[in-house]
């Protein structure tokens, strides 16, 4: 992703602050966050420029993935080797580098994470044996989802709300992707 070609909007600046709280967050405080709002407001954009600018992991979900699959998928994102090719080897894996490193994991579409039995409760061990901050990112509805996993809702440090586009972010993506386009104050759009 060239970072040169991406609007600096206010959802980039939130994603910052958010994961800057989960690692540097005092002793004794949980370092999970959830960052969720409605489709389109650039969340996936924002969580991979801070990813890409400081080297956390970041990994999208998908619906096919198996408990087995996504612990797979993490340990090669992250540069883990399991000693064993099974769900224990690669999670002990995953604990030790995440420990070592203390790279924040972006867990993108994490709504998947929810809809399959056993995954949030996986999250949230990884969380418990390595102490790495893990921020989920979702849809608008995920605080009220994760809300049947107490365990796991109650460890959240940060519920980061995403942010509509404002007037302020619609001029900056104009200048970055439509040049040509002007837009007014009073939000009148001419070519």
């Amino acid at each position: 992703m060239d970072l040169s070609k991406i609007a600096n909007i206010g959802n980039l600046s939130l994603v910052q602050v958010a994961m800057n709280t989960l690692t540097n967050r005092a002793e004794g405080l949980p370092g999970l966050g959830v960052l969720y709002g409605a489709s389109g407001y650039g969340k996936t954009t924002a969580t991979i420029v801070f990813a890409n600018k400081t080297q956390a992991n970041y990994m999208r979900l998908s619906s096919v993935l198996s408990k087995k699959t996504f612990l797979e998928k993490i340990a090669f994102e992250i540069g883990a080797n399991p000693s064993t090719k099974n769900t224990s080897g690669y999670f002990d894996a995953i604990c030790e580098q995440l420990a070592i490193t203390n790279c924040p994991l972006i867990l993108d579409e994490a709504d998947y994470l929810v809809s399959k039995t056993g995954m949030v409760e996986l999250v949230r061990d990884i969380y418990e044996s390595s102490q790495t901050p893990i921020l989920l990112v979702g849809e608008e509805q995920m605080p009220n989802k994760l809300k049947k996993y107490e365990r796991f809702h109650g460890r959240v440090l940060s519920w980061i709300p995403a942010l509509p586009v404002s007037m302020e972010d619609a001029q900056v993506l104009a200048k970055v992707y439509a040049p040509k386009l002007r837009i007014d104050d009073v939000c009148c759009i001419t070519l």
